[in-house]
């Protein structure tokens, strides 16, 4: 019924089994409603980890990479590679012409490997939905290039599956994947729906970085969970403490602890 894409990172393998670092239980919560779901990772961790899966609704997304579509995918892009694709007029951004930017990026996605990894997990993900045609697919929702790849492949194999995006982290305007222009989502390979994390994010992409509101629902943080047993002791009346979480960008911050300081 459902096949959820995901990582496979050292942490997902235990000698208790699988556990999903990006959508925990959400197999569980599908199975308890007489939903089946399978699962199929990139493999991000050693090779070594996938030999302590034992479930086999849980598999490799490279499995369903054949030998003949590696060599036409190398081809493709070693043709490219010789034969650099030409751009016809100006783009213009805000009135500067960007040609050069993407001929630039071009080259680099080509001459870098990105390009021919995002032609293998588009030949991969036709091949896994020719197997066992879902109806619905989950996937770790970031906007990157071989999220697209997916959609792609999925468009081609049947218009009936449908795709939802888990927004599974935090964002913030700053992430340059979330900033779409109007109606750009009509231009790219976009899913049917994104669940985000919560209403705030829900809003925030919604209000601030153009995302349809049509297709956005707010959801939880599957990654984030509560322990079994757990107290909450009452606020003291005087505050003397606050751990703050810091981000990787300097400037988001500043902003956070410049908030603080003046609400407390």
């Amino acid at each position: 019924d459902c096949l959820i894409v995901t990582q496979f990172e050292d942490r997902s393998f235990t000698v208790r089994g699988f556990r999903d670092v990006y959508f925990k239980s959400l197999r569980d919560f599908l199975s308890n409603r007489g939903i089946n779901a399978v699962t199929a990772g990139f493999v991000m961790c050693g090779i070594g980890k996938i030999f302590l899966n034992r479930q086999p609704d849980v598999f490799a997304f490279e499995k369903f990479l054949k030998f003949s579509d590696i060599l036409k995918c190398l081809f493709t892009n070693l043709r490219l590679y010789l034969f650099k694709p030409r751009l016809k007029g100006l783009l213009s951004v805000f009135g500067g012409d960007m040609s050069d930017l993407i001929k630039k990026e071009i080259r680099f996605s080509i001459n870098s490997g990105q390009f021919f990894t995002n032609l293998i997990v588009y030949s991969a993900a036709l091949n896994l939905l020719k197997r066992y045609r879902p109806r619905k697919i989950f996937y770790p929702f970031e906007n990157r290039s071989w999220e697209k790849m997916i959609i792609l492949a999925a468009r081609k194999a049947s218009r009936d599956i449908k795709l939802a995006g888990y927004q599974h982290a935090s964002i913030n305007a700053k992430h340059a994947p979330f900033c779409l222009e109007d109606g750009e989502y009509r231009e790219i390979p976009f899913p049917d729906e994104i669940i985000t994390t919560g209403f705030i994010t829900r809003d925030m992409l919604g209000s601030l970085l153009r995302f349809p509101q049509e297709r956005i629902k707010a959801g939880c943080a599957l990654r984030q969970s509560l322990p079994k047993v757990y107290q909450t002791r009452p606020l003291p009346a005087k505050i003397n403490k606050i751990l703050a979480v810091l981000t990787t960008n300097f400037y988001t911050d500043a902003e956070a602890l410049e908030f603080l300081d003046r609400a407390f």
